[in-house]
């Protein structure tokens, strides 16, 4: 009901201006930091123990999508490096997509510009990134971008006939968990 009520207000443009400076950063950077997607993975480099490609590789069986704030915050950083050296100690075969991982868009999408031609383009984008890399898993520490992938993105692997499991990272812990007993 909210996010009608938003997507309403926007279409009669009464909205706060900054609304349009939240859409036109992720326009331009494609997350909602605002910084250089290019430094999306920079994490991965300062690691100690990262393996030369930092994580990202052209085919894997999983994907770990890492949300804008892990990839830019340096307060919640760690999440990504552990949950990256913990899957690579585990013999997970699996990437991250770098500056290839666009925002999920749900900051758009509960701000009500979820229609937005931006929106749009990022979650085709991803789509798109996770199929060429060949993944059969998608895993995610940001509750907000499961929400969306498992809302707006999943019809759109159904649609194209591309199974797809969508997962928190607690979710595919357990299952390795499971799996080693």
């Amino acid at each position: 009901m909210r996010i009608a009520t938003r997507s309403h207000l926007m279409g009669c443009k009464n909205y706060p201006e900054n609304f349009n400076l939240v859409r036109e950063g992720m326009e331009k950077t494609h997350n909602v930091a605002n910084f250089p997607n290019e430094e999306r993975a920079m994490w991965a480099e300062f690691m100690d123990e990262a393996p030369d490609d930092f994580y990202q590789r052209d085919k894997a069986e999983v994907v770990y999508f890492v949300g804008c704030m892990a990839s830019f915050s340096p307060a919640v950083q760690d999440l990504p490096e552990k949950m990256a050296a913990f899957l690579e100690k585990q013999g997970v075969d699996f990437t991250i997509m770098g500056e290839e991982e666009y925002c999920c868009g749900y900051p758009l999408m509960v701000a009500g510009m979820g229609d937005e031609k931006v929106v749009e383009e990022m979650i085709e984008h991803n789509v798109g990134e996770v199929i060429k890399r060949g993944a059969k898993t998608v895993l995610f520490g940001c509750p907000s971008c499961l929400h969306t992938w498992r809302h707006e993105y999943k019809p759109r692997f159904d649609k194209r006939g591309y199974d797809i499991e969508l997962m928190h990272h607690t979710q595919f812990l357990k299952k390795l968990i499971d799996e080693s007993n």
